[in-house]
């Protein structure tokens, strides 16, 4: 139907700039958003030695999410007891358990667990006198529900760079 649509009229200028302004229109109407991005949050530990049930490392988890990936170093390693780490993410619906052969000092965890709001994430080792002075790290990917979202449009997040850019050059 033609008799909906908008007609250009005036100068070539004139409907260039028309045109311009629709397209400003669509642009605004398409929803062009800047994204924030949430960082994994880094939980971590050290202990001289494993507690008589061979923890190292307990964490109550505070929200859903995902233990992605970690790491441990240990200072004293003793490899002839063969020992190993385990982690457990553990609570009121179960959970789930990844043993960890401890070959060397420098370890990197492929953790890979999802968790839930309350559950415990430990780490342990077997045997409890295989290693001492134990550093441990895991990354904590929080559930984006749990998240604080924002949406911009580009121009609103262009004239925060620019107030921003302002208050740096007057500092």
């Amino acid at each position: 139907m033609r008799s909906n649509r908008n007609i250009l009229k005036g100068s070539v200028n004139d409907k260039l700039s028309q045109i311009e302004r629709q397209l400003i229109m669509l642009n605004r109407r398409r929803g062009n958003y800047v994204i924030g991005i949430t960082p994994p949050i880094p939980v971590f530990d050290w202990t001289q030695n494993p507690d008589s049930d061979g923890v190292v490392f307990r964490k109550l988890m505070p929200g859903n999410g995902k233990v992605t990936i970690g790491c441990m170093y240990i200072e004293q390693l003793d490899k002839r007891a063969l020992p190993k780490a385990v982690l457990t993410v553990d609570g009121v619906l179960g959970g789930t358990k990844i043993n960890i052969p401890i070959t060397k000092q420098a370890l990197s965890v492929n953790a890979d667990m999802f968790v839930e709001f309350g559950q415990r994430l430990t780490l342990s080792i077997e045997p409890t006198d295989s290693c001492s002075g134990i550093w441990t790290a895991f990354l904590f990917e929080v559930d984006i529900k749990h998240t604080q979202q924002e949406r911009q449009l580009m121009d609103g997040f262009l004239q925060l760079v620019e107030n921003a850019e302002e208050e740096l050059d007057n500092a």
